[in-house]
């Protein structure tokens, strides 16, 4: 049940819209009238921005400080087979066009909400087996197989957009983002929305396939469950032991952000977008191709402060193999 509770101001927050990962947010105010587990969605006007669900909430001298993820966290935490009402390890393929299988799982994670599409012309058609993926999961395999990328959002009380493009190749139309250079922040290691359950997939095929599932949910949480399917003729002692070692590894995540300096030299959704494929020199001159992975959105003051993000190592070229890692072992 998607019911607007109330429309507040917020004086800081930060949030990143990224291309296929689901992302955290944190805002500012002066507002008590939000609750965990509340969907929100930010505005720019009465532009849709950014749309989460609430995680956290602290107040400190009369300012509440609420905390979350994207809503398509939602989606990673829903079983495809699940949704589409199959064996839990089916290796049935379900194929048809991109953004139509989009809307039609969300429809089925919200079947209380009238989705608003604005998409590109469906022209391309995906197939893949479902087994054992979360839902979030699936698409992200689809977008990476197909170029394309999507934003959902929630406009009002029972009403979804979903915003669906294909990545766009501007690298041949200008040099973008001239003399911007990379600064490397550090290596961040955290427990981001550890899984609290993993299920290892072995040998066999669909209601023979061998499993081991390490359930270490709590009572009251909710399930965050992490299929790893390592598709291959293993032992069930090598498959529990694999499993457990891919339990533990799960629960620290690395990652290395890049941003980019003097970034204020263009409109987000204008001139360019996340998705697109840019050039760029670096300092010594060199050319660099790369995807706009993701744009961040600072806001101070109640001042939107935008930034662009650029992530190395996910060029053009690079899909293909990025697809195959996507396939080969777990999904986040």
């Amino acid at each position: 049940m998607l019911n607007q509770k109330d429309i507040i101001s917020v004086t800081g927050g930060s949030f990143t819209v990224h291309v296929w990962d689901w992302q955290p947010f944190e805002i500012k105010t002066r507002s008590s009238n939000v609750q965990t587990d509340d969907f929100i969605t930010v505005l720019d006007g009465k532009e849709p921005i950014f749309s989460g669900v609430v995680k956290q909430s602290q107040e400190s001298s009369g300012v509440f400080t609420y905390s979350g993820f994207d809503i398509r966290l939602i989606l990673d935490r829903v079983q495809m087979n699940y949704l589409l009402k199959r064996s839990l390890v089916s290796s049935a393929v379900y194929t048809g066009g991109s953004f139509a299988i989009l809307k039609n799982t969300i429809q089925l994670a919200f079947p209380a909400a009238n989705i608003i599409a604005q998409v590109d012309e469906d022209r391309t058609t995906f197939s893949l087996s479902p087994r054992m993926q979360t839902a979030f999961g699936f698409h992200r395999s689809n977008c990476v197989s197909n170029d394309i990328t999507y934003q959902l959002f929630i406009v009002s009380n029972r009403r979804l957009l979903l915003k669906g493009k294909y990545l766009r190749d501007k690298r041949r139309e200008v040099v973008l983002l001239t003399d911007i250079t990379h600064t490397q922040g550090e290596v961040i290691r955290n427990t981001k929305e550890a899984y609290n359950q993993i299920l290892g997939l072995g040998s066999g095929e669909d209601n023979n396939r061998d499993y081991h599932f390490i359930d270490n949910k709590a009572s009251a949480d909710y399930a965050s469950c992490f299929i790893y399917d390592i598709r291959e003729n293993i032992t069930h002692a090598e498959l529990v032991q694999r499993t457990v070692a891919k339990q533990k590894e799960l629960q620290f995540e690395y990652t290395v952000k890049f941003y980019t300096l003097k970034n204020n030299v263009a409109q987000l959704g204008q001139e360019y977008d996340i998705g697109d494929y840019v050039s760029f020199r670096m300092q010594d001159g060199a050319l660099v191709d790369d995807l706009v992975s993701a744009y961040t959105i600072n806001i101070d003051k109640g001042i939107l402060s935008p930034r662009y993000e650029l992530e190395t190592g996910i060029k053009k070229g690079s899909l293909t193999a990025k697809l195959k890692d996507l396939k080969e072992g777990g999904y986040k």
